[in-house]
């Protein structure tokens, strides 16, 4: 925020903060598997907590880097898949891997042997903006079957009744379709994991929403209501030489690619108005 107000003296001295909270928290909790659920001087408290990387995660949904390197991020959601997850009851909150000690009172907490949706969510989310993807896709149909078996698929039960946790699940879709608008710096990004012949999907933004459409090697971005600006638009499509069109006028953007995304950037800032359709092809 303060970077993107100009804030340069806010910018560097939080900037500090984090590079030594995140070291302080790889060295204090990071116990070889995963995050330790808390530390203090020799006695440790190794309770696997599913929601160990939550900070982790809405953090990265906004648009932010990971605050520990990536490859623990991986490292930590294998892990709590491997202890955490079964096909039958989902993802529970937490458990004590064999061979890791339990501490009263977290033991036997009955919370810890629960499922919340939301947080089963949130780490399916995580997982796929990781690479994670099948595990992901396995935690979403654990909660999806759970539920219609129960016969409340639109009533997940944590708190009470419709308790608005599970409303992460929006997270999901964000994951999966690669859709994130980062509004300051006018970029919209539009990575989708899932490869289909043809991919259809809702996109929401604080502006406007429409659908996404990836079919013979083109993505599609339709308005159907709103609006939807950018300078900047990041895709994962095959190719180099993309052609773009704004209701139906043909766009000359600058093309730069590395790490299987091409970046796109615009001379002026481009708006995507209702009814209108934005396509980027090979």
């Amino acid at each position: 925020m303060a970077r993107a107000v100009g804030d340069a003296e806010h910018e560097a001295s939080w900037k500090a903060w984090l590079v030594s909270a995140s070291a302080s928290f790889d060295k204090k909790l990071w116990n070889g598997e995963y995050y330790s659920l808390w530390v203090d001087g020799e006695d440790r408290d190794e309770c696997c907590m599913s929601d160990q990387l939550s900070g982790i995660w809405f953090s990265h949904i906004t648009g932010l880097n990971s605050a520990v390197p990536p490859a623990r991020v991986r490292d930590t959601l294998k892990t709590i898949f491997k202890y955490n997850f079964t096909s039958e009851q989902g993802l529970v909150n937490a458990t004590y891997p064999p061979g890791r000690a339990a501490y009263e009172p977290t033991f036997g907490n009955f919370q810890a042997t629960g499922n919340w949706t939301g947080i089963e969510y949130a780490n399916a989310a995580l997982a796929i903006d990781f690479g994670l993807v099948q595990e992901g896709l396995d935690i979403i149909r654990a909660v999806d079957d759970r539920y219609r078996r129960a016969g409340r698929c639109w009533n997940h039960v944590e708190c009470g009744d419709h308790y608005y946790r599970a409303m992460s699940s929006w997270a999901t879709l964000l994951a999966l379709t690669g859709f994130k608008v980062d509004a300051p710096a006018a970029t919209v990004s539009i990575l989708p994991v899932v490869r289909q012949p043809k991919f259809l999907a809702p996109w929401v933004s604080a502006t406007g929403w429409g659908t996404l459409e990836l079919a013979n090697g083109a993505l599609t971005v339709n308005c159907h209501s709103g609006t939807l600006a950018l300078q900047r638009l990041r895709v994962n499509l095959p190719g180099r030489n993309l052609q773009v069109r704004l209701a139906g006028r043909g766009l000359s953007p600058a093309s730069s690619r590395a790490e299987g995304v091409t970046t796109l950037d615009f001379k002026t800032r481009i708006e995507l108005q209702e009814g209108q359709k934005l396509s980027v092809k090979g």
